[in-house]
């Protein structure tokens, strides 16, 4: 099974009411320029992490709104927050800090950029090589890669892997991606979870913006 998500990542230690509070804020800013039902936000707890997903009524599937409207609410706050947008389907992963977390990474496929990028401690397969390398060895015979080299390009990891563990020393991988098993969620502006009805959809855009691609120095993919 493939996914392609919008979620929002905190550590365990910021309350529910201020990640609700601040994600609902931006979901009633959205309604009112966008035709939408009423939206709900599942909010699950995941080894010492929570991810938040929004989804609404009344729209279609893929028509994603842009993420600036709920991701803004985060500048200034005194704790860390990123946006994860993940299609495993096409390779792509966008990792984008908010709060007191300024890293932003954007990968496509073993192709990896971001300003902070240099500054990332954390080790992964591709570290050391430029993506320009990298692009140079899936030309290379596959009988004359070292092993480093085989590893950089055939079992890399995402910016979301990297960002997770950079930043918040996540170790549970693909995890995260319980949260599409809730059948619980909080409808925006309410205190209580609800069974999440039929036929709500992902509410924010998954893929990556142009400026994400021209920040990330890789080339555009079309979304």
């Amino acid at each position: 099974m493939s996914y392609k998500l919008s979620l929002f990542a905190f550590p365990s230690s910021v309350s529910d009411d201020a990640i609700l509070g601040e994600l609902s804020l931006g979901v009633e800013t959205v309604a009112a320029d966008v035709s939408m039902g009423d939206a709900f936000i599942v909010l699950r707890e995941i080894d010492a992490m929570k991810f938040a997903w929004i989804l609404a009524q009344g729209r279609s599937p893929g028509s994603g709104v842009r993420r600036g409207t709920l991701t803004d609410g985060f500048y200034g706050k005194d704790y860390p927050m990123a946006f994860l947008g993940y299609d495993d389907q096409n390779g792509v992963s966008l990792f984008e800090g908010k709060g007191t977390l300024a890293l932003t990474l954007l990968s496509d496929g073993c192709f990896i950029g971001g300003r902070k990028l240099p500054e990332v401690k954390v080790d992964f397969p591709q570290k050391g090589f430029t993506n320009d390398e990298l692009r140079a060895l899936h030309d290379k015979p596959e009988s004359e890669l070292s092993d480093r080299e085989h590893a950089a390009i055939a079992e890399y990891q995402s910016a979301i892997d990297i960002g997770l563990r950079e930043s918040f020393g996540w170790q549970s991988g693909r995890k995260f991606l319980d949260v599409c098993q809730a059948r619980e969620a909080f409808p925006v502006g309410g205190s209580k979870p609800v069974t999440l009805p039929r036929g709500a959809v992902q509410l924010v855009a998954f893929w990556p913006e142009d400026f994400d691609w021209t920040s990330a120095g890789l080339a555009s993919r079309f979304y």
